[in-house]
């Protein structure tokens, strides 16, 4: 087996939180300037009581709703996950996007986490592969309006072949959507296959139970309720949007006249673009990015460097202090007793018919 020392995990992720920054002050540079580190670019020209509540609340929702709608996915699959336990969940499964390229670490670690919380192995990954799902689900429909809105009010101007792109990219995401939720078999073979490779035969059991797990878990989520659906898309969205009228809210505050609904039109298409960019969480090409966008955006010139700075220090990089802390009451708190069948661990002495899922038999269960 192959050992990953403490010292070393820990090293690759400071360098990985200060690269992070590093990349996201280079774009902020990019965008600002000099007025990046001029303290006059963070006075407040005046003192607005509303929009000051009207950022706290949106900061508090936009990380709210992603921890609602990871407890209403447990209790609708029948496991229980109370709303601060989910929040924890939801700020580590941050975390592990934030120190991994293109977001690749954040539903591993969400499913390894859910599990120490009582969930099972497989129903955890069922439950986070069931959060992409939601947001693709998302921009499936909100992409196609923005991109409607700002060419409609003059606000964008796009070739007609980078036009059909961005739809293109819109079919393939509603077809990976339909993929990850009605065709589970792939991944359930995947597991079994891994089981029956080199290290893993020792976990032959425990994988094979999780492929179950996630069968079952993924069924059921075909099968909920419409009421269900239509919370859990509005959950979504509700999160989104408020992390992008944050913004717009910190525009205002400073005096940047932009108007919120092109505000956040381009924060959705720039969002969308920024979750297959390969940097750590986005950084360097949000900052560039969003900033760009927003000074064109405007109806005048003034600096962006304050409300965006605030911004990504409020919406991304604060979980590079949050992450570590809330996996630590995770870890502390949640000892998983002894002899807990559904963790991987030492194989079992079950023959490998045993240990397989009858799919059929599931379909069957599950029609019935």
């Amino acid at each position: 087996m192959v050992w990953i020392s403490t010292d070393s995990a820990v090293k690759r992720a400071l360098i990985v939180v200060v690269g992070s920054v590093l990349l996201g002050t280079f774009g902020l540079y990019l965008v600002a300037g000099k007025e990046l580190f001029s303290s006059a670019s963070y006075d407040l020209p005046t003192w607005n009581p509303r929009l000051v509540f009207l950022c706290v609340a949106s900061l508090l929702v936009s990380w709210s709703a992603p921890g609602l709608k990871l407890s209403i996915l447990a209790r609708v699959q029948g496991s229980k996950l109370p709303f601060v336990q989910a929040l924890y969940v939801h700020i580590v499964m941050t975390f592990g996007a934030a120190l991994t390229p293109g977001n690749s670490g954040g539903a591993p670690l969400a499913a390894i986490t859910l599990n120490r919380l009582g969930i099972p192995l497989g129903q955890g990954i069922s439950i986070a592969v069931q959060t992409i799902v939601l947001d693709l689900i998302f921009y499936a429909w909100t992409v196609p309006v923005s991109l409607v809105y700002l060419l409609v009010s003059d606000q964008l101007h796009i070739a007609t072949g980078a036009l059909y792109m961005a739809f293109l990219l819109v079919a393939l995401l509603v077809v990976l959507a339909v993929v990850l939720v009605f065709y589970p078999r792939p991944l359930v073979r995947s597991l079994l296959w891994l089981s029956s490779k080199g290290v893993f035969r020792r976990f032959r059991q425990p994988l094979a139970k999780a492929s179950r797990e996630y069968y079952r878990s993924t069924r059921r989520f075909q099968a909920l309720p419409l009421r269900d659906w239509l919370v859990l898309d509005v959950v979504t969205a509700v999160g989104w949007l408020a992390n992008f009228v944050l913004f717009w809210a910190l525009l205002v505050l400073f005096d940047n006249h932009a108007r919120a609904p092109v505000v956040v039109a381009y924060l959705d298409l720039i969002q969308l673009v920024g979750n297959i960019v390969p940097t750590p969480g986005a950084s360097g090409y949000m900052e560039a990015v969003v900033g760009l966008s927003t000074t064109n955006a405007q109806q005048e010139t003034v600096s962006v460097a304050a409300p965006l700075l605030l911004w990504r220090l409020a919406s991304f990089y604060v979980v590079f202090l949050l992450g570590p802390l809330a996996s630590a009451l995770i870890w502390v708190s949640n000892r998983p007793p002894n002899g807990r069948s559904d963790q991987v661990g030492s194989g079992g002495a079950r023959s490998s018919d045993q240990q397989q899922p009858n799919l059929e038999r599931e379909d069957a269960s599950n029609r019935r």
